[in-house]
């Protein structure tokens, strides 16, 4: 036997544990790759220690390999019988620098016979001589499984003694026999080992405090994956290890139709499988109540009518903000839980009060105001909006609800000197002569009262 096989014993433990070193690879780099298609390339050496057998490259038909399409390399006692063979096939020097794991696969048939050949993969630095060894990945002295093995294993080559220049050989022997079998082998591929880093699952979402019902828009694009792409997204919306939303797309939309705190989780899976979650507690606000009533329940055109929120509530904070809508225009024209309007046209208007509460939701509710019309010479009369305008308005609605269908003459001279001081007020720019044609209104309009 040659001068390495006391080398190779005294590592035969650390060889084992190379040997089946587990590793995770991911379409690993080619350092190199040969199939001996067309023979052994000229790049390759080979090293015989002793004997005179050597490494063919030829085409066979018979023992091959798996994956095998029958051009091989092989030493072959079977075929060269009478012929000693102790030999290494070395390829060509790899440029390792640098890297901490490497992977060699290999598709290889060694078959033994009594006489006790032996085969080894093993690994040099610097040189193809036995002082550049640094490490045996495999040695058998036994058959193959029938129809050989692809055999696959990692290294790492950090700390030979010089990682630009490693060679890897395949040594046969007949261990000084002249007829034994064969070591053939197909397919080499040596390539950097890559291990699949995880991604990193995170996300975002908008608004920070949605309201039920409210549109929640999530946001998983801070989510990232060091060595590849994101393939997959998977939203658990309740916390039930359930994942209800699976998307491709950074973005989901997701509405919640209680309050409190949901716990949400994102489950991303990149393109090699590896996975990663992150979870969150979204604070779901309960949205308030919006409700009014108004009084009188039916008034008047022109009639002052007080509207009230109070009835509004929200669960889990305060109303803060009260707006109103009088013309059902979209434009909030007034605020306050308690506050006035009146119409001056007879018919029906919708009336909307939107709340905020104290985390910004809102709620609205819209009722409709029927307004009985005026009977009254004042009819066509147009409001003014000041303080006398306003006790007019509600003295007029007021004796207008309390007239008969006939009145006294008294009445109706009462009621046309009322029409003339209207006129007057509404008919002038000067304030102060209008004011004081209302003041005369108003004790009219109270001495009718006071008659009726």
């Amino acid at each position: 036997m040659r001068n390495k096989v006391i080398i190779l014993i005294s590592i035969l433990f650390i060889s084992l544990a190379v040997t089946y070193m587990p590793f995770e690879s991911s379409a690993a780099p080619t350092l190199l790759e040969e199939d001996f298609e067309s023979g052994i390339p000229s790049n390759w050496s080979q090293v015989i220690y002793s004997g005179t057998g050597d490494w063919e490259g030829v085409y066979r038909s018979s023992n091959l390999p798996p994956n095998s399409d029958g051009y091989v390399a092989i030493a072959d006692s079977d075929g060269n019988f009478g012929v000693k063979y102790d030999v290494g096939l070395f390829t060509p020097s790899i440029d390792m620098s640098g890297l901490t794991s490497v992977t060699l696969s290999v598709d290889k048939n060694f078959q033994a016979n009594l006489e006790g050949d032996e085969a080894s993969i093993s690994i040099y630095s610097g040189g193809t001589g036995t002082s550049y060894f640094e490490e045996e990945l495999w040695y058998s002295t036994v058959d193959d499984p029938a129809g050989g093995e692809h055999y696959t294993a990692a290294f790492d080559p950090s700390g030979y003694s010089d990682p630009s220049n490693v060679y890897i050989e395949f040594w046969y022997s007949t261990n000084e026999g002249t007829w034994v079998w064969y070591f053939i082998i197909d397919n080499v591929v040596v390539g950097k080992t890559v291990i699949n880093q995880d991604p990193n699952a995170d996300f975002d979402y908008a608004p920070t405090l949605p309201a039920t019902g409210q549109e929640v828009s999530f946001d998983a694009s801070s989510s990232s994956d060091p060595d590849g792409t994101i393939d997959l997204y998977e939203w658990d919306w309740n916390d039930d290890g359930t994942y209800d939303h699976t998307s491709t797309s950074t973005s989901a939309l997701h509405t919640f139709t209680t309050a409190g705190t949901h716990t949400v989780t994102l489950r991303i899976t990149d393109d090699e499988g590896a996975s990663d979650t992150y979870s969150t507690d979204v604070v779901v606000n309960a949205r308030p109540q919006a409700m009014y009533s108004f009084s009188p329940a039916s008034p008047l055109a022109g009639q002052t009518i007080t509207f009230n929120a109070s009835p509004s509530s929200d669960s889990d904070g305060t109303i803060v903000l009260f707006e109103w809508d009088w013309d059902d225009d979209g434009t909030y024209d007034d605020t306050g839980a308690l506050t006035t309007f009146y119409y001056v046209e007879a018919g029906l208007h919708d009336v909307t009060l939107r709340v905020t509460d104290d985390s910004g939701a809102t709620d609205t509710f819209t009722d409709t105001i029927s307004i009985r019309p005026q009977v009254s010479p004042l009819v066509s009369f147009i409001p003014l909006k000041n303080t006398m305008l306003s006790r007019a308005n509600t003295l007029f609605a007021e004796m207008q609800g309390q007239l008969p269908e006939g009145v006294s003459d008294d009445v109706a001279s009462l009621l046309d000197q009322i029409t003339i001081h209207m006129g007057n007020a509404t008919s002038t720019a000067n304030m102060i002569y209008a004011n004081s044609e209302l003041m005369k209104a108003v004790e009219l309009m109270e001495e009718i009262l006071s008659l009726i």
